[in-house]
């Protein structure tokens, strides 16, 4: 029986922004759980939105290009608002990382922090977060989008 994580998975963080700090810290502000609330009506314009983005692969596991893609609600399968192909060094540098020499269960690890400002939101939906490894697309976040008339936010 296996132990440790699947061979490729990930995740993201939504927040409204992210501030980089010495000794490699970073500040996220306005983090967002599994939904964020829209008070008032589509489409709307946000001044910003970050995402911090893991990727997580086993060692010499594949040596095939990735591709971020990122989904905003009304977006056609196929057709991201955002399409990044990561470059060839930045690949290389993640796949050449050693794990741990006594880690039972060894893998890579790739963040990705991506800023969005301003953002248009056309209607409810989700943001969806993939990465594309030659063929195989992995999961790695979804965030909700919802609308409460502005008066539910007065009341909170």
């Amino acid at each position: 029986m296996s132990k440790g994580p699947p061979s490729l998975y990930g995740y993201s963080l939504f927040c409204d922004d992210l501030r980089r700090e010495e000794g490699g810290k970073i500040t996220l502000v306005g983090v967002y759980s599994s939904e964020m609330i829209i008070f008032g009506s589509f489409p709307v314009t946000l001044p910003k939105l970050a995402l911090i983005v893991t990727y997580v692969e086993r060692p010499g596991q594949s040596h095939e290009p990735l591709e971020l893609a990122i989904y905003f609600p009304g977006d056609a399968d196929g057709e991201p608002s955002h399409r990044r192909s990561l470059p060839a060094e930045m690949l290389e540098e993640f796949r050449r990382q050693r794990p741990e020499p006594d880690a039972e269960d060894p893998i890579l690890t790739m963040r990705l922090d991506w800023m969005f400002s301003p953002v248009n939101i056309k209607q409810e939906g989700r943001i969806k977060v993939r990465m594309n490894r030659g063929g195989t697309e992995i999961k790695l976040g979804t965030l909700r989008i919802t609308t409460r008339s502005p008066s539910a936010a007065q009341a909170t």
